[in-house]
Formats: structure tokens, sequence, C-alpha cells
């Protein structure tokens, strides 16, 4: 099969199937030149056409659900918190050139604990432990303290300092 070669107004369309469609009053120039199944709105398919549609629908949703996978956000795995505390508040704070930056061995962390507690001060409490184990270390708050501006269940890091009761000394 050739390049298709152009055909007269007077001559039978090639690509026509069945009975020629009715003449418009002003046709436009390319439209006789479109193949019947296309003017009429009706397209046959065969076989193997549908069979790779198929195909290309099928890998098209495939990307699409491993875009979905690999976008999920994924979990973080959040270490239990250990309830013991290390330090009690009979213990004194050790001086601050023995302390580092980072967790000491044991899986200790020191907290700087300020403001109303019976005991001010660093304190020693496990690794994982709460705002509320650092309190406890620290003696306690003083009777009267208001506490419900201190996030008692968040886990405390080594080196920060957890305020009660306001600034520090009060």
């Amino acid at each position: 099969m050739g390049v298709p070669q152009a055909v007269a107004d007077d001559e039978p369309d090639p690509w026509a199937e069945g009975p020629a469609p009715t003449p418009v009053a002003d046709p436009p120039q390319l439209a006789h030149r479109v193949p019947a199944t296309l003017r009429s709105g009706r397209l046959a398919l065969d076989g193997r056409a549908v069979a790779a549609l198929a195909v290309v629908c099928l890998v098209a949703v495939g990307v699409a659900v491993g875009y979905v996978i690999r976008g999920r956000p994924t979990g973080v795995a959040v270490p239990a918190a250990r309830a013991a505390v290390v330090a009690g508040p009979s213990s004194a704070p050790s001086a601050p050139s023995s302390l580092s930056a980072t967790p000491s061995a044991g899986g200790l962390v020191v907290v700087h604990v300020a403001g109303a507690v019976r005991h001010p001060g660093l304190v020693r409490v496990a690794a994982g432990s709460r705002v509320a184990d650092a309190i406890a270390a620290a003696g306690g708050a003083r009777p009267g303290t208001d506490l419900t501006s201190v996030n008692l269940a968040r886990p405390v890091v080594d080196g920060e300092q957890v305020v009660v009761g306001g600034a520090a000394g009060t």
C-alpha cells in the first residue's frame, strides 16, 4: 500500500463503507477525505487493537498504583519509655564539669529541672523518661503548683531544661 492519491470530487471515496453520506450544503474542504467510520462516529477495533489498548491501560494503572504506594507516609518506631527514675530527690546533683552533651553510660540523660520543685537543679533520669519522671527526680512539684501548662507526658532529651510553674526561680 502506498500513499493515498488525491481523490477527485466525482470519484467514489475509497474509504467509504456502504452508501455515501448525503452531502451537506457547504461541506468543509477535507470532510470527504475522512474515513466513513470516523465520519459516522463508529469506530470498529479488531481483536489485536483491543488487546493492545487493554495492555496500555493495565500498564498505566500499574504505574499509578506504584506512585501511590511510594508516596504513602511510613511509620516511625518510637522507643518505649522506661518509667524508672534513676536519680532520686535525695541525690545531690553532680558538678557541671562531669556532664556531657551526650547520654551517659547506662542510658541516662541529664535534665535541668527549674522552678516550683522541691530540689531544683540537674537530675539524671533513664533515657526515654517523661517530664513527670524528671519532676519526680527533682523532688516533685511544690504544694499548690499548677502543672496544667506543663506537658507531663512528653519524653525528655539530654541537656534540656524543664521549667515548672513559670519562670525559673519562682
